[in-house]
């Protein structure tokens, strides 16, 4: 199925632009994927790593629910986030000052 969607985005963005909102891991699937990709909107992205993977990633209830790409969002230098660098196309960020989650922030 990824294959199928990164084929069917790949095809939208040779055509021309086009805008991608999407949350923390579909957004890193859109950037290391799509060539040529338009805008994208993030959702609250942790762009330097997640601390909550750092201290839960290890769980196995954690690996249960958020599976092998969950474990990867961590805030080590091989985690995907610090992985990528900068940004080369036009971005934008919606994020908050709070969190829903009292236990880990």
């Amino acid at each position: 199925m990824a294959e199928a969607v990164t084929g069917w985005l790949a095809a939208l963005a040779r055509r021309g632009a086009m805008v991608l909102i999407g949350d923390p891991w579909r957004s890193y699937l859109a950037r290391h994927t799509l060539p040529n990709q338009g805008h994208i909107v993030m959702l609250a992205p942790p762009n330097q790593g997640s601390e909550v993977v750092d201290k839960l990633g290890g769980w196995s209830l954690f690996k249960w629910i958020n599976g092998v790409a969950g474990t990867e969002l961590g805030t080590d230098s091989n985690s995907v986030p610090n992985r990528l660098g900068p940004a080369n196309f036009p971005v934008g960020i919606i994020a908050g000052d709070r969190s829903i989650n009292w236990i880990n922030s």
